[in-house]
């Protein structure tokens, strides 16, 4: 929107222009569950915040992909090409304008972004494309969370899983690279458009130590739905393994769907070696990748068959020829 949305309350229809008129609740989803939400004024509140935030697109990424980094669309494929073409149409439109992403919610109360091509929540080049309208200075700490959020999205030898003093180390290693703009080391990186992105800002910020950055840093929850509940049933150990306890900053942080990987592979191994007409299951062995949506989403009460459909997602089908 170039307009923030309208405020949500008990009493107003909010976001859209038109939703006073149409009024599409701010619960999305399906009706068919008995679930009732209610006391809203935390979900108006979070929501009217977000609305919000004045945004912008990212106009030194887009000049260098139009001009010097051309080559890099050609080498970076996506699975959609013409979903990468409408999102630079899109940005080139809103370029020179601020704007508003309007968002709403689901009976679980997790939010999501209306928008589709340009958002915090798309891809590579969606979200390096997006800017805080209004930029600042970094702060001593504001630099190490951009560098942080550098290695974070390069990724090398899943660096990511690393303590952050290891991330920044590994910055301050490619930092000539970063600042030339290396070919090689952009990619190379796990999500090379938003690693770009990073990488023009450390440029500006060597030849200005006090220039504006706009760019919006992430900072990932561990398993967020089971931090939830183990704050809310003061489980220490559980807390321990979803990073709620204080930790030495040397260490990595600890990750639950890591220690989780040898007890699921366990029980399905048994349950294949218990069970002749599934004997194959013991030698089943998923990996993180494969587990960690079916765990973050078992804490939001996903069923059986949606843990299947997480499961199979992640799998490919290998062919065999025939003699």
């Amino acid at each position: 929107m170039i307009c923030q949305p309208n405020n949500w309350s008990e009493d107003s229809f909010g976001g859209f222009l038109d939703n006073v008129k149409k009024e599409v609740d701010i619960i999305t989803g399906s009706l068919s569950h008995s679930h009732l939400v209610e006391n809203k004024a935390s979900l108006f509140k979070s929501i009217n915040y977000l609305n919000s935030i004045k945004f912008s697109i990212n106009k030194a990424l887009l000049d260098y992909l139009n001009n010097d980094g051309k080559f890099l669309l050609d080498l970076i494929k996506e699975d959609n090409d013409t979903h990468r073409i409408i999102t630079l149409k899109i940005a080139e439109s809103f370029s020179n304008i601020p704007f508003y992403l309007n968002v709403h919610a689901d009976w679980r109360g997790r939010i999501y972004t209306q928008s589709f091509f340009i958002t915090y929540q798309g891809g590579d080049l969606s979200s390096a494309l997006l800017n805080f309208w209004d930029g600042s200075p970094l702060t001593k700490l504001g630099l190490l969370n951009l560098y942080i959020h550098g290695a974070n999205n390069h990724n090398e030898s899943n660096i990511s899983k690393e303590s952050f003093e290891n991330r920044i180390k590994w910055v301050k290693k490619n930092y000539d690279k970063i600042i030339n703009l290396d070919t090689s080391l952009i990619l190379s990186a796990e999500k090379p458009f938003i690693f770009l992105a990073f990488c023009l800002n450390m440029k500006e910020l060597h030849i200005n130590p006090f220039a504006n950055i706009y760019t919006p840093v992430f900072l990932d929850a561990t398993c967020s739905g089971i931090q939830h509940l183990s704050a809310l049933l003061l489980d220490l150990e559980l807390g321990i393994s979803v990073n709620l306890s204080p930790y030495n900053q040397e260490d990595g942080p600890n990750d639950i769907y890591s220690d989780l990987i040898e007890p699921i592979n366990k029980a399905i191994n048994n349950y294949g070696e218990n069970n002749p007409k599934y004997d194959s299951l013991s030698l089943i062995e998923l990996n993180r990748k494969i587990i960690k949506t079916s765990i973050m989403t078992k804490v939001y009460n996903v069923s059986q068959y949606g843990i299947a459909r997480h499961i199979e997602s992640k799998l490919k089908r290998k062919e065999y020829d025939t003699i």
